[in-house]
């Protein structure tokens, strides 16, 4: 089933944080663009002020407003595009091992 919602991930150029999301949306065949924000743009040109709470990736959803928090976002994308369970355990083992991917790859 093709999604009928429009992403735009909004992160450094570069392999981190935001992978998360590129690849939920990727494998859910999403429609979604991608903003690059270059670090100098962010810490110095003002941008990070314009975020809601300092840091990236930011997600957003058919032009709604900015989110942020990867494992948050991440969640949103698998519930909204029916790729989280809706088994409670499954659920819980799901989140347990992105966790550990997180912290692990992320400390």
């Amino acid at each position: 089933m093709e999604s009928k919602n429009h992403y735009k991930v909004t992160y450094f150029p570069v392999i981190g944080r935001g992978e998360f999301l590129r690849i939920a949306l990727v494998y859910a065949g999403c429609d979604w663009e991608e903003r690059s924000v270059g670090f100098e743009e962010f810490f110095q040109g003002g941008f990070r002020e314009t975020t809601p709470n300092g840091y990236m990736p930011l997600l957003e959803v058919n032009g709604g407003p900015a989110m942020d928090g990867t494992l948050e976002c991440l969640r949103y994308i698998c519930m909204k595009e029916g790729m989280y369970s809706k088994n409670i355990n499954d659920s819980y083992a799901c989140e347990k091992a992105s966790s550990l991917i997180y912290t692990a790859l992320f400390p």
